[in-house]
């Protein structure tokens, strides 16, 4: 039963994730595994917490090997070993939720609160500690749901894996009898819906501007060929002479350009010579290569690109 309801929970909150897009499922998603393993000891508790975590990052960032061995001559098992050792590691602030906010509710902190404030402390941790790795956030898996990710100009995006986490707290709290406790709490995150609906509907009443989105189906191999480069340039300038047909603004999104857009005149002159013929804004993702100590190194930069 334990083990069902680990694939079960771990299932529905990788679900909730981007390409699937099922995001009413972050809402319940820890649960079964919750209930499941209400019983264990605090050791094992932290252990089965940390495999869930490391399965769903390996899961979901299964695309990284991929892109190691194109940027980099990395082989494939090493590139695979990589991956498993980010998993451990990201799956450990799971371990350590699982553990955490358990161990805060054995002890008379309310479920909603032990669970939202331990899950946004340790994202803000996870987003900065080390080099920082900020993605897979809980509340990104909510970026379908417009009223309720309205709340990040508020609180920003730890702020609504905050009320995420303390939904969960909400529906164990329902579901162990404390019904009162449980449906005062519900209104947090039901006055921030509220507020993010009301904004999402005031905004669909004012000016609109036309988008286009520009995503060249590039194999990431040959991306930064350096001897493809000027033919997907002329890929980038068709595109962008079609997309920007009555449109408001063209997005290129991150690295879609294989140059440094500043840094080689020569080669990126064909494509601002397209955006100046165009009446659309145009949005694009680009690396930046910087020097510090005599060593190259490289950045994203995004720059927005008009005619005038």
């Amino acid at each position: 039963m334990l083990w069902l309801a680990f694939f079960f929970s771990l299932a529905l909150y990788f679900f909730s994730f981007p390409p699937f897009d099922l995001f009413f499922l972050a809402w319940v998603a820890p649960l079964p595994l919750t209930l499941a393993g209400v019983s264990l000891s605090s050791k094992r508790r932290f252990l089965l917490w940390w495999l869930w975590g490391t399965f769903f990052f390996f899961a979901s960032l299964y695309w990284l090997p991929g892109t190691m061995m194109a940027y980099a001559p990395v082989a494939g098992w090493l590139a695979w070993g990589t991956l498993g050792i980010l998993a451990l590691y990201l799956g450990l602030y799971w371990g350590l939720w699982g553990w955490w906010s358990l161990l805060l509710v054995e002890r008379g902190v309310p479920p909603f609160l032990a669970f939202s404030a331990v899950l946004s402390f340790l994202e803000l941790v996870r987003g900065h500690l080390l080099t920082g790795f900020p993605w897979l956030l809980a509340a990104h898996s909510q970026a379908p749901f417009l009223p309720f990710v309205q709340g990040a100009a508020l609180v920003g995006v730890y702020g609504l894996s905050f009320f995420l986490a303390w939904s969960w707290g909400v529906v164990l709290d329902l579901l162990m009898g404390s019904r009162l406790r449980g449906g005062v709490a519900l209104l947090l995150p039901m006055l921030l819906i509220g507020w993010g609906w009301a904004r999402v509907e005031r905004l669909s009443h004012g000016k609109t501007i036309k988008v286009a989105l520009v995503q060249p189906n590039i194999p990431a191999r040959m991306k930064w060929d350096p001897a493809r480069a000027r033919e997907q340039v002329k890929l980038l300038v068709r595109m962008l002479k079609e997309a920007s047909q009555g449109e408001d603004l063209v997005i290129f999104p991150e690295t879609v350009y294989p140059y440094s857009l500043f840094q080689n005149p020569s080669e990126t002159r064909p494509f601002l010579d397209a955006v100046k013929g165009c009446s659309a804004f145009v949005l694009v993702g680009t690396n930046h290569v910087v020097t510090k100590g005599g060593r190259l190194f490289y950045k994203n930069r995004v720059y927005l690109l008009s005619k005038v």
